[in-house]
């Protein structure tokens, strides 16, 4: 993965996130003291944060920075798969369990 495919990766993540956390792009610039036009440029893969204000939006986003760059460097980084990650995050223990017994379940039934 390139640079600039690695850019939009986590500009795809960033948005999973904050839609998962039901934020819109200003509310989230708001929560770090930046724009709704820069978070759309990061977002699309346009801008792309520096490692300070990417710590500064994973802590807006209730994640850590990793989880951000994990998903921007997962090679099945559809939207969908970002999406779905980032819903899994926000889920207690025991809905993960049940999702994970699903999941399992829908792979044996293939």
């Amino acid at each position: 993965m390139g640079t600039d495919e690695f850019v939009k990766a986590l500009g795809q993540a960033i948005q999973a996130q904050r839609r998962a956390c039901g934020l819109t792009q200003e509310a989230l610039a708001e929560a770090i003291d930046s724009s709704a036009e820069w978070i759309s440029q990061v977002e699309r893969g346009v801008g792309c944060p520096s490692i300070p204000t990417l710590v500064v939006i994973a802590s807006a986003l209730d994640v850590t920075p990793d989880v951000l760059l994990a998903d921007a460097a997962a090679t099945d980084a559809s939207a969908e798969r970002v999406e779905l990650r980032a819903q899994v995050h926000r889920l207690d223990d025991g809905a993960v369990r049940v999702l994970l017994a699903t999941a399992k379940a829908m792979n044996d039934a293939k």
